[in-house]
C-alpha cells in the first residue's frame, strides 16, 4: 500500500515516486531539484492515481508545460 495520496505528500516525505522521476527526465532535472519544488507547491505533477496509462506531465513556472488561467 502506499504511503502517500498525492505527489506533494510524496515529496514532502521525501518519497521518490516513478512520476517524479518521468517528469524530471522529461524536464532535463534531477529529482533532487525538482522535489523541493513539488513540496512546496511550485509544481504540480498530473498523474492521476486511478489511471493505468498515464504519462505524467509536470506544471509550474520553471518548466515547459505553464497555465494561464483568468478568472472573474
Amino acid at each position: 500500500m502506499r504511503e502517500y495520496s498525492t505527489q506533494m505528500e510524496a515529496a514532502r516525505k521525501e518519497i521518490v515516486t516513478k512520476e517524479l522521476e518521468i517528469v524530471a527526465k522529461k524536464e532535463r532535472m534531477t529529482v533532487e531539484e525538482l522535489m523541493p519544488l513539488v513540496a512546496e507547491g511550485k509544481v504540480a505533477i498530473c498523474a492521476n492515481k486511478n489511471h493505468k496509462c498515464i504519462d505524467p506531465e509536470g506544471v509550474g513556472s520553471m518548466l515547459k508545460t505553464k497555465i494561464n488561467v483568468n478568472l472573474g
